[in-house]
């Protein structure tokens, strides 16, 4: 790639989703525009993605989607020597590499977008899984039960 501005368009799937092992993502399409601007020393990477992911809902297991809107950036420094370190910013590339792998990079972006507790909304969750889960909840009174026993309480009886 010679020195200057490069602008890149494509389009990610599920297929990009499924070579990621253990991948959050079950599903998507993203319209990527990456803006690569190459110097001699470094190379800055401006990564503009918009579409959907879908996933699991940490509720009912069901796939939910989510929108994405994503800006990233990535500093490509171009090092013969190890003296730099990484970061989530900053990539350190040996000068004589002819490719740069940016799978990870968005990849990580996407995960990054998604909300941390991935649901449905109220009452949209699957029924069949709501039910058999809702056989699992403590009650209010159990549940202050359960917080009042220590281990500790056994030790108690033995003074007595």
């Amino acid at each position: 790639m010679s020195v200057g501005r490069h602008d890149f368009k494509f389009t990610i799937d599920n297929e990009f989703f499924k070579i990621i092992e253990n991948s959050l993502v079950k599903d998507a399409r993203l319209e990527i525009v990456l803006n690569v601007d190459k110097k001699n020393t470094h190379i800055l990477l401006e990564m503009d993605a918009n579409g959907f992911v879908e996933t699991e809902c940490d509720r009912c297991l069901d796939s939910i989607s989510f929108p994405v809107d994503i800006k990233g950036k990535l500093l490509v420094k171009f090092v013969r020597s190890c003296e730099e370190e990484e970061t989530d910013e900053v990539m350190i590339l040996d000068p004589s590499e002819a490719e740069l792998d940016l799978s990870q990079f968005i990849y990580d972006y996407v995960c990054l977008s998604l909300p941390i507790y991935k649901t449905h909304p109220q009452g949209e969750c699957n029924k069949e899984m709501e039910s058999k889960l809702s056989g699992y909840m403590i009650g209010k009174k159990q549940a202050d039960s359960l917080e009042k026993e220590t281990p500790f309480d056994k030790l108690k009886d033995i003074v007595n």
